[in-house]
């Protein structure tokens, strides 16, 4: 069964969409994120934002709708998936 870390958006001390789908893969690039939030149907989310994925969330960022959230917590687990796969 999944971690409920995967299903929802993690505001303790994660300040920005991209730090929050990198505690899927904490060693992902910048370009593995952008790829799993575009996977997770995240580009309508972040397009009209001035600072795409550094955009920060909650009280000192933008509020996101539950639905933005899950998908952020799907590109987030995305990674979680593939990192907890055997080989073969």
């Amino acid at each position: 069964m999944p971690s409920p870390l995967c299903f929802k958006i993690v505001s303790s001390s994660i300040k920005s969409i991209y730090e929050n789908v990198l505690l899927g893969k904490p060693e992902a690039s910048k370009d593995e994120v952008l790829h799993a939030l575009e996977l997770a149907g995240c580009k309508e989310i972040l397009f009209p934002l001035p600072l795409k994925g550094s955009t920060l969330i909650g009280a000192k960022g933008v509020y996101l709708s539950g639905g933005e959230k899950q998908r952020i917590a799907i590109a987030r687990a995305i990674f979680k998936g593939r990192s907890n796969r055997h080989p073969g």
